[in-house]
């Protein structure tokens, strides 16, 4: 990269995430292609017009060095990532128009300099502790220079600094294929290192890149589609075309794909569900990461159990970071994408896998959104997470547990809220439902997609779309947000009709606080209940169940009002409740009150449904109250009438007991039976277990068996029953296949041949060649000619014992002295084959021949001695006059050298008496002192002669 442009970077861009990450190219050929030198000018080609390729589709993948990630601890955020540990991650980038290459006409085995440009667009993520950054919209090119480059925005497109290398190029094509291929690798350069907050990473591979397109030859007239851009003045907006009839955008839930089961704690399970949105609308969607002008994703989980709709689990918000441009919703060519990833276009589609709408630390609380305007505070605020189930849609594991729920049906919903889509009035769609199934192995639960994905639909819709008997009812509040409820009325052939009420709030902020339906008075009203969903993981909200109460002429459900608690339990947008009793009373057209929870232009609002009639109760049809049959009452009361009184009511219902059914024929009502516990009822539905049917006999009645015709009842939780499951204890299979029951159909290494009759099921080899007959096909024996079933190879040199000359070493007799290991104890050393004194590797020297190798001896040169001792080696520590001190040290020899008279550290033997000639000296000594004295003298009284 040039040093000004370069300089430039750094200079203005000091914020690195704002930067275009340009990838400097280094050309390497393959032999279809000419080196970047011999490319030859535009003057150097022929004069014709150069052909013009475009390239019409294609991807570009990032095989991400996931090791070099985690040892940064750095984390990989990927749409579309893969669930299984050991799959290849690849984030993918879509090819987009205009794409154009260009070659001469006369020379197609060149590539011409003068453009070969191929953009793409799509993103991800890299996530740390404190931040993170997108990566997207690979922009690959070959400029007059022969230099390749590999360009990343994300936003607006700006100057950047230079955050990867890319290394090690190849390209495959020519100007009259139909194909290019590029792959390259993404070093990290120093700059990308420091914001990484890794130096020591400089240089690593964090990616393998490769490009594969579809290229044609282009309309001279129009080589490219009509898409527009600014991105000379640092912005990227494609022209907009109508995608639908939607006047503004529009964004829906075109597809739930999959969910994903991420473990369990404490009984509640953390899940997720991917979603893909679509903008049915004619302008774009805002999808703008770093402030509140993009959508949140809500996920929900729904059961349609015994004609009950519930709601079993919610989720916290995911915030969307980069919109993608697929045609699921339109079709090939009809998506009008922002390659810069900060708007979903007309026409497009995006994907959130269920990795990443699972990605706990990117989910936001619920409170905060208004579902109605779509804006919310952001960045968002939140306690820490938990780890497995946190912020997840959580559902007790009870919910969910197969042999607890038999015959439920199970529905998740994905809902979208943004901003600019309410501002266009389209609220009221963002949401879409898909039935799954319910897979479990133990703790472990699987949820395959059942159906399609239902869109623009409310998941309550889902009761009424598989119950034709469901009265579904919408409720608009004025200028604010839509509720929708669902009743259902069953006869229970006891004189005696379930009511049950459905409530979703799908996007009202006002929420709501009461549910009153109206009765009529002395109507016997029983089994009275309530159903809502829980928050979890932080969400303030009380979780208090609504109280319900049976007054005169109504029953209602209601919590607490806004001005006594903020944060009560009200029907708040993206949750369903649930309301339920029993009356004596038939149904017929009513309507219901709901009182609104927060402040607003409307405190209530009303809808038609169906409900109790206003009639007399009189289910022995003797014309006198049911009431009045059991009980007269006071003197001149309402039941003081004739023949009141005469019937009974033992399970003090307020049903007569004639009335009540008596399935057993013991005497006694089937409530009764069940209330006093002589007869089970598994399924609630008050009816003894003994009347109803247990096809296979294991006392569990088919209503609450979950394999009905299977006494051992999936014994191997497969999800399959006998008599279909052919193969009850393999949960893998439910047929024999061609390997049996207990063993997979698998074929491994792709020879066409299972793995349970493949000699070699890791390799290939379609002709299951056995040489030596052992059963072990020769491109896998490590001994082919001799038989060694086991393969047995000690050393782990690849060549099995019974056909190796050393088969405890590896590698087989290294020093070449032609002995193997165990025998040769030094395998590495040709003069040695056991350590002896000085250990492999090393001679067994004795220079002076005492028996000890000099690596032991200290004093190899000396015979005599193998340390140095007191003297030292070539010097015998020897104390010929047996003073104690060795004549070494001994300072008069022949003497005692310990005796120390007078304490100056010389031996007494040490000290000598003067010799004759020694008197001498000290005779002359004296003499020169005299002498000197008497000349002193002498001047000494000359001087004080001479004084005045």
């Amino acid at each position: 990269m040039p040093k000004s442009l370069r300089t430039r970077c750094r200079t203005k861009y000091r914020a690195w995430q704002n930067c275009v990450l340009l990838v400097v190219g280094v050309f390497v050929t393959t032999n279809s292609l000419v080196t970047a030198q011999s490319i030859e000018t535009n003057d150097q080609l022929s004069s014709d017009e150069p052909e013009r390729f475009v390239a019409t589709e294609g991807t570009l993948q990032l095989f991400l060095n996931e090791e070099l990630l985690e040892s940064f601890a750095w984390t990989s955020i990927v749409s579309g990532k893969k669930d299984a540990p050991n799959e290849v991650v690849a984030p993918t980038f879509f090819v987009r128009p205009p794409s154009v290459t260009q070659a001469p006409k006369q020379t197609p085995a060149l590539l011409r300099t003068d453009l070969i440009t191929v953009p793409t667009s799509g993103a991800m993520l890299l996530s740390h502790a404190d931040m993170r950054f997108a990566l997207g919209n690979f922009e690959i090119t070959l400029d007059h220079s022969g230099t390749w480059r590999a360009v990343s925005w994300v936003g607006s497109r700006p100057e950047s600094e230079v955050l990867f290398e890319l290394a090690d190029v190849t390209v495959k094509w020519t100007a009259n294929s139909d194909s290019f291929h590029l792959t390259g690798n993404l070093l990290i350069s120093p700059i990308l290192a420091h914001n990484l907050r890794s130096p020591q990473a400089i240089g690593h591979v964090l990616a393998t890149i490769e490009l594969s397109a579809s290229i044609e030859e282009a309309d001279p007239n129009n080589h490219s589609p009509s898409v527009s851009t600014d991105a000379e003045q640092g912005t990227s907006q494609p022209v907009l075309g109508s995608a639908s009839g939607a006047i503004g955008p529009d964004v829906i839930v075109g597809d739930i794909p999959s969910v994903k089961y991420w473990g369990a704690t404490s009984g509640i399970a953390g899940i997720s569900i991917g979603t893909t949105s679509c903008n049915i609308g004619d302008v774009q969607l805002n999808w703008i990461f770093n402030d509140a002008n993009h959508p949140v994703i809500a996920q929900s989980m729904y059961r349609l159990k015994n004609d009950r709709f519930e709601q079993i689990g919610l989720s916290w918000l995911k915030h969307g970071f980069f919109a993608q441009s697929g045609t699921l919703c339109s079709g090939p060519g009809l998506c009008i994408g922002d390659p810069t990833g900060t708007h979903l276009g007309p026409g497009c589609s995006d994907v959130y896998s269920v990795s990443l709408n699972g990605q706990q630390n990117f989910l936001g609380p619920r409170a905060p959104v208004n579902p109605h305007t779509g804006t919310f505070p952001f960045p968002f605020t939140a306690p820490p997470t938990s780890p497995t189930i946190g912020r997840r849609l959580q559902v007790h594991v009870a919910d969910l547990d197969i042999s607890l729920n038999s015959g439920a049906r199970y529905f998740v919903e994905g809902q979208y809220v943004a901003k600019d889509d309410s501002e266009a009035g389209h609220q009221n769609n963002n949401a879409s439902y898909r039935e799954i199934s319910i897979i479990q192995a133990g703790s472990v639960f699987a949820f395959p997609m059942s159906g399609a994905t239902v869109r623009e639909s409310p998941v309550i819709r889902a009761w009424g779309d598989n119950d034709a008997s469901v009265i579904e009812t919408d409720i608009q509040i004025f200028n604010e947000g839509l509720l929708l409820l669902s009743a259902k009325v069953s006869d229970l052939g006891t004189g005696f009709w379930r009511y049950e009420y459905a409530l979703q709030n799908l996007n009202s902020e006002q929420a709501c606080r009461a549910f009153q339906i109206p009765i009529v008075s002395g109507a016997i009203v029983q089994n009275l209940g309530f159903h809502d969903v829980d928050y979890h993981s932080g969400e303030a909200f009380d979780g208090t169940d609504w109280n319900a109460t049976v007054a005169s002429g109504s029953i209602e459900w209601a919590t607490g009002s806004f001005q006594a608690n903020p944060n009560a339990n009200a029907l708040r947008w993206g949750t369903l409740y649930n309301f339920r009793f029993d009356a004596n009373v038939p149904p017929a057209p009513t309507l219901v009150t709901l009182d609104l929870f927060k402040p607003g232009p409307l405190a209530s609002a009303t809808g038609a449904t169906i409900g109790p009639l206003h009639a007399l109760i009189d289910c022995n049809t003797n014309g006198i109250d049911d009431l009045c049959d059991i009980d007269c009452g006071p003197t001149g009361g309402t039941c003081d009438v004739a023949m009141c009184g005469g019937s009974l009511d033992l399970t003090g219902n307020g049903i007569p007991d004639e009335c009540e059914p008596d399935c057993n024929n013991n005497g006694s009502s089937d409530q009764l039976d069940i209330t006093n516990g002589t007869s089970p009822d598994c399924d609630g539905n008050v009816i003894p277990d003994e009347c109803e049917l247990d096809a296979d006999g294991d006392g569990l009645i088919d209503a609450c068996d979950p394999c009905p015709a299977d006494p051992d009842n999936d014994g191997d939780s497969d999800g399959v029953c006998a008599p279909d499951d052919l193969c009850p204890s393999d949960s893998l299979k439910t047929d024999p296949g061609v390997c049996g029951c207990g063993i997979p159909d698998d074929d491994t290494d792709g020879d066409n041949i299972f793995d349970c009759q493949d000699n070699c099921p890791t390799t290939s080899n379609a002709n299951q060649a056995d040489d030596d007959g052992d059963q072990i096909g020769d491109v896998c024996d490590n001994c082919m000619t001799l038989s060694n079933p086991l393969q047995v190879d000690s050393d782990s040199d690849g060549t099995g014992d019974l056909c190796d000359p050393c088969p405890e070493e590896n590698p087989n007799d290294e020093d070449g002295d032609g002995l193997c290991a165990p025998a040769d104890e030094c395998p590495q050393d040709t003069g040695k084959t056991n350590p002896g004194q000085c250990g492999c590797g090393v001679t067994d020297t004795d220079s002076d021949n005492d028996g000890t190798a000099d690596c032991n001896d200290l004093c190899p040169a000396d015979s005599t001695k193998t340390a140095p001792g007191i003297c030292g080696c070539g010097a015998p520590d020897l104390d010929t006059d047996g003073d104690t001190v060795f004549d070494c040290d001994d300072q008069c020899e022949g003497l005692n050298d310990t005796i120390d008279t007078n304490n100056d550290g010389i031996p007494d033997c040490a000290v000598t008496i003067p010799t004759t000639s020694d008197w001498g000296v000290v005779a002359l000594a004296l003499s020169l002192l005299i002498a000197a004295k008497v000349f002193f003298g002498t001047r000494t009284n000359r001087r004080l002669a001479s004084t005045p």
